[in-house]
């Protein structure tokens, strides 16, 4: 029974994205084709590392993560100079 006040909205058609054709088909064509294995903690840090260093906004549409929570610039440390990050890591551990 249909609600006059209320009526149902239209109905859409959604179709799923089609994946190229030229993507591996099996587990052993996706390793032909030089795949690693990265666990999905290794693959947001990197993800992450990767916008920070290339100045991007990491976090879009989370307001205020530039002003309270993005580290200085001359406080954040790159994968390639972390002595200000393992110094901090090693006056935090017990004696």
């Amino acid at each position: 029974m249909s609600d006059p006040t209320h009526p149902a909205p239209p109905a859409t058609q959604s179709t799923a994205p089609t994946p190229p054709p030229d993507l591996p088909a099996t587990l052993a064509q996706l390793r032909d084709a030089g795949h690693t294995y990265r666990t999905v903690k290794q693959e947001i840090r990197a993800n992450l590392v990767a916008a920070l260093s290339a100045g991007e906004d990491p976090f879009p549409g989370i307001v205020g993560f530039d002003d309270t929570v993005r580290p200085s610039s001359s406080a954040r440390c790159s994968p390639a100079t972390t002595s200000c990050c393992s110094a901090s890591a090693a006056r935090a551990r017990p004696a």
